[in-house]
């Protein structure tokens, strides 16, 4: 299913619409000054054919300054990035100071492109909070372009569970957020693929805050974020494809791959309980939390049964087989009938009866 919209913005230049707006713009324009000095130079502008492709990527929050492993980027999404060229990964630290982490890895990203051969293909990959430095390096590639500098036409961005992402990620829907890690207030040309998980709590926030939505996101946090391996596979059936174009012109493709069980029931079935009837009557009242995007569609259609023919065979008691009527009952209806007009008429109201003074007494 694949839905093409254009706006003229992205979501997240809507900062100044909340309680927190300037404490957000401030810390918006400390760090882009803080970008800004960090960047120096980009890769090639000329992108050849036969130049071997090169991605680099950067992992999420480990509270570790280490470079994670090609092994480590070729399991995301089943193998989702084999196909993008030779994979380095780019160590910085992902701690738990975001804003600060996010300059110090854009400034080891951008000396990591210097050294990036000329017409080479780069596609920068990154998941959880290293996809947020990646929106920090193209908000510095763009403010570079601005200023007269020749836009990288061989760059492009994956992420995977990114919580700024312009549709579901935590920090858009959630203002309060931006002042640990501001969003990127300026679109970016440069052409992005952005893969989530359904009811990640990252990056699938609810656009209603309803308690059950915020529950079953929460609960997504630990169960789904944490795993973005062949379960984050877009080729899934059911996977809700958006593509949508920015104001500066840049692509933007958005997967969100379906989740099969809620994770709000994840406890319950790790004890050995069948929760599927409960899935599905709390499926339907989550999925009315989710607003700016369509529903997704389930894995089988035809196979999935509806809320109401599941609650009716669980609630419905087994039928009674028909026994068959036995000969001596047709000989026995004449007096059958004798004895129902025989017997005794039912007692009015509540065991009164009158008595023959003309009254009613008790018995």
């Amino acid at each position: 299913m694949v839905v093409r919209a254009a706006y003229p913005s992205d979501p997240c230049t809507q900062i100044g619409n909340c309680p927190v707006a300037g404490l957000n713009r401030c810390s918006a324009i400390g760090f882009v000054v803080a970008l800004c000095m960090t960047i120096s130079v980009q890769p090639s502008a000329t992108a050849s054919d036969e130049s071997p492709g090169v991605t680099f990527y950067l992992q999420g929050t480990c509270l570790c300054d280490v470079s994670p492993t090609s092994q480590e980027a070729l399991g995301l999404a089943d193998g989702y990035l084999d196909s993008s060229g030779t994979i380095h990964g780019i160590g910085y630290p992902a701690g738990l100071l975001f804003a600060a982490d996010a300059v110090i890895g854009t400034a080891k990203v951008d000396a990591t492109l210097a050294t990036v051969p000329d017409g080479a293909g780069v596609t920068l990959a990154g998941l959880s909070q290293g996809a947020i430095v990646l929106n920090y390096v193209k908000l510095a590639q763009s403010l570079r372009d601005s200023f007269g500098g020749r836009r990288a036409d061989n760059l492009q961005f994956v992420t995977f569970g990114d919580p700024q992402n312009t549709t579901g990620g935590i920090t858009t829907k959630n203002r309060a957020l931006q002042l640990f890690a501001p969003n990127v207030p300026r679109a970016s040309a440069y052409p992005t693929t952005e893969i989530v998980r359904e009811y990640d709590g990252f990056s699938d926030w609810p656009d209603k805050p309803t308690r059950l939505a915020v529950l079953n996101a929460v609960m997504g946090i630990g169960f789904v974020h944490t795993d973005y391996g062949s379960a984050a596979n877009p080729a899934t059936p059911g996977t809700l494809k958006t593509v949508r174009t920015n104001a500066a012109g840049g692509t933007i493709t958005h997967y969100v791959v379906p989740t099969a069980r809620l994770p709000l029931k994840q406890p319950l079935r790790a004890a050995g309980l069948n929760t599927s009837l409960i899935d599905a009557l709390l499926r339907p009242q989550i999925d009315r939390a989710y607003v700016r995007r369509p529903e997704v569609a389930p894995r089988d259609p035809a196979r999935r049964p509806s809320i109401a023919a599941m609650a009716a065979r669980a609630l419905t008691p087994p039928a009674l087989k028909p026994t068959a009527a036995k000969p001596s009952a047709a000989k026995d209806s004449g007096s059958t009938k004798e004895d129902k007009e025989k017997a005794p008429k039912p007692q009015r109201g509540f065991g009164f009866r009158k008595s023959r003074r003309g009254g009613e007494s008790r018995r």
